[in-house]
């Protein structure tokens, strides 16, 4: 028999539309962020990977099905390369500064700094002082599906500085409140994808905000979400029936099509950078996304029928202030 017939299988399914994936869950990273934020500091520039290949069943690292964040501590004079089948890789620079290279782009950066890079021919990361970054790419998508990033020049490098972000937060400041707002942000977009308001064409990066004291709307959507707490003295989130208590430079992970819903008890406006996996079911008009009122009641009896946060040692934002 030839090997191709021996790998063959079938399946006749009694309901072809019943899911048979086990569900994900919500999930933070604690001991990754204990571990960058030691006061030890390291010698060696590092990649701390948030894996959660296991959980999800997956044979590579992971962080989401399709997502893989990193806590990136960098040191002078020992640059860091990150090599994989990703097509773009999202930073955001939590301290220190330094330059990063990516196809023929040459980038220096400073804290407040989010990045876009292109990561198909690889990324060289320096740093001039001690730093850390916070990275997202795309790369357990394409090991998924077997291949490398084809197109190493797209999408081509942006870089939003942390002062054009500070002024793009006084103008969201200045916007009346919408009756169907999710919540204020600030979404990361570029010239060749602004009609589609992408980060790139698989992902949406944002600066999410929520002002002190108030409650986001429940809601849900087809793309996972990754969380990056910026400011989140006494914030929670309420994710799949589950209580999260914001910690700074925290991560959360949202799953795809899970009920979420984020909540404020602290003195200052909530600040988050996020990174979804939407821009292809946006591509596909299936965005799925749509506001859950049965889950609110629930959700504010689970944010305020305890303590909330993580004292006052919140990581504000440089440039804006609520």
């Amino acid at each position: 028999m030839h090997r191709a017939t021996e790998r063959a299988r079938y399946h006749i399914p009694v309901n072809h539309f019943q899911d048979h994936t086990p569900p994900d869950v919500a999930q933070t990273f604690e001991a990754e962020r204990r571990l960058v934020l030691s006061p030890d500091g390291v010698r060696r520039s590092r990649a701390v990977a948030l894996d959660r290949a296991a959980a999800l069943g997956l044979p590579f690292p992971a962080t989401t099905h399709t997502m893989l964040a990193r806590y990136l501590q960098l040191s002078p004079g020992d640059p860091l390369e990150q090599e994989g089948p990703a097509l773009a890789s999202i930073c955001q620079v939590l301290r220190g500064r330094g330059r990063s290279f990516a196809g023929n782009e040459d980038i220096t950066w400073q804290e407040g700094d989010v990045l876009v890079l292109p990561a198909a021919a690889g990324i060289r990361h320096v740093a001039q002082q001690n730093a850390l970054l916070f990275c997202v790419s795309d790369e357990p998508l394409w090991r998924w599906l077997g291949v490398r990033a084809l197109l190493e020049d797209k999408p081509s490098a942006v870089h939003y500085t942390a002062a054009a972000q500070a002024s793009e937060m006084e103008r969201l400041d200045q916007l009346a409140e919408r009756q169907e707002a999710v919540g204020r942000a600030v979404i990361f977009t570029r010239d060749s994808l602004q009609a589609q308001h992408l980060t790139t064409p698989f992902f949406i990066a944002n600066i999410n905000t929520l002002e002190a004291g108030r409650d986001q709307r429940t809601h849900c959507h087809n793309g996972a979400a990754i969380t990056l707490s910026l400011q989140g003295e006494s914030c929670s989130s309420f994710v799949g029936g589950q209580r999260l208590d914001w910690a700074p430079w925290g991560v959360m992970v949202t799953p795809a099509g899970q009920p979420h819903s984020h909540h404020n008890r602290g003195p200052t406006t909530m600040l988050s950078l996020v990174v979804q996996d939407s821009g292809f079911y946006q591509h596909a008009r299936v965005p799925g996304f749509r506001f859950d009122p049965a889950q609110d009641e629930i959700a504010l009896r689970a944010i305020d029928g305890g303590n909330v946060g993580i004292g006052g040692d919140a990581v504000a934002r440089p440039g804006h202030s609520a």
